[in-house]
């Protein structure tokens, strides 16, 4: 039989983080899909009050070698402060457009990012 062995991440790696406002947010998920072609909604991910998503760095073999260890390097995770709703609706060049948020809140390693991304300083949206 089959020998199955699950490794959490021992550690994640935040290179950059950028929090954009709700609009922003939501519009520039819908203005990349629109540009990259995307027939189908865009999803993000969504855990302890943050939409989130992100980037990986290209697979190199340092980049390999450390996700073999237990380490996962994000290049960008880009958030913003929301209610948990199925779908938010965005409207870019007149087109209107809808976000699709995936609840993650059973998923420890997401949970942990989203406490992270609370802990950070809001935006100032008053300037």
């Amino acid at each position: 039989m089959t020998e199955i062995e699950h490794r959490p991440w021992k550690k994640i790696v935040v290179h950059e983080v950028k929090e954009l406002t709700p609009k922003d947010f939501f519009e520039g998920m819908a203005a990349a899909a629109e540009s990259q072609g995307q027939g189908a909604s865009p999803t993000v991910t969504w855990a302890d009050g943050v939409a989130f998503v992100w980037q990986f760095f290209p697979e190199t073999d340092r980049v390999l070698s450390e996700k073999l260890d237990g380490v996962l390097h994000m290049n960008l995770v880009q958030f913003t402060r929301t209610s948990f709703e199925p779908e938010k609706s965005a409207t870019v060049g007149g087109k209107d457009h809808t976000i699709n948020m995936m609840k993650s809140e059973d998923n420890p390693e997401f949970v942990a990012l989203a406490k992270f991304l609370n802990s950070l300083k809001p935006l100032d949206t008053k300037s």
